[in-house]
C-alpha cells in the first residue's frame, strides 16, 4: 500500500516538494470496496498478528467504513488534497492485474479538481511493476519530474 503512504505523507508534510507513485492503490474507502486488490502473493499468517488485531479493534470501535462517519472521513488522505503543497506524478499500466488503473485515474481526477500540480501517465502494457519499455519510459519521466520539482 505504498501509494497511500506516499499520499498521506504529502498531505501531512507540506515541505515535501514532489512525489511519484507507480501503480498505486491510492483510494478512499468507497474505491477500495469497488475496486479491491488482486494480490495473490499475500499470505496472512494463521496467527492473529498485532496489525490484524489493531484492524479488528478499529472496526469494533468505529464500525465499517461509511461516508457518513466523521471518523472515517478524517482517515481518508484524498479528503486533504487541498492541503497538498508538493507536485505529484502518477504512472500506471492499463494491464495491471494487481491494482486497477482506475485508482490512478480517480486520483488524477481528484488532483485536478483540487488544483494540485500533477502528471498522470498511463501505459498500455507493463503490468503492476511497469516492466519492459513502460519501465524505461516511466523511469525517464520520473527523473525529469524530480529534476523539475526538486
Amino acid at each position: 500500500m505504498a501509494g497511500n503512504v506516499v499520499l498521506r505523507s504529502l498531505v501531512s508534510r507540506p515541505e515535501i516538494k514532489a512525489a511519484v507513485i507507480w501503480a498505486g492503490a491510492v483510494f478512499n474507502y468507497e474505491d477500495w470496496r469497488e475496486l479491491g486488490l488482486n494480490d495473490g502473493s499475500y499470505r496472512p499468517s494463521g496467527v492473529l498478528s498485532n496489525r490484524q488485531e489493531q484492524r479488528r479493534l478499529l472496526f469494533t470501535t468505529h464500525g465499517e467504513f461509511s461516508t457518513e462517519s466523521e471518523f472515517w472521513q478524517q482517515v481518508v488522505a484524498t479528503n486533504y488534497l487541498t492541503d497538498l503543497k508538493g507536485a505529484i506524478q502518477l504512472h500506471h499500466a492499463v494491464n495491471d492485474s494487481v491494482v486497477s488503473v482506475d485508482y490512478s485515474r480517480g486520483l488524477a481526477t481528484l488532483l485536478e479538481q483540487a488544483g494540485v500540480d500533477h502528471e498522470f501517465h498511463e501505459y498500455r502494457s507493463g503490468g503492476h511493476n511497469l516492466t519492459g519499455s513502460s519501465f524505461s519510459q516511466a523511469m525517464f519521466r520520473t527523473i525529469e519530474f524530480f529534476k523539475k520539482w526538486l
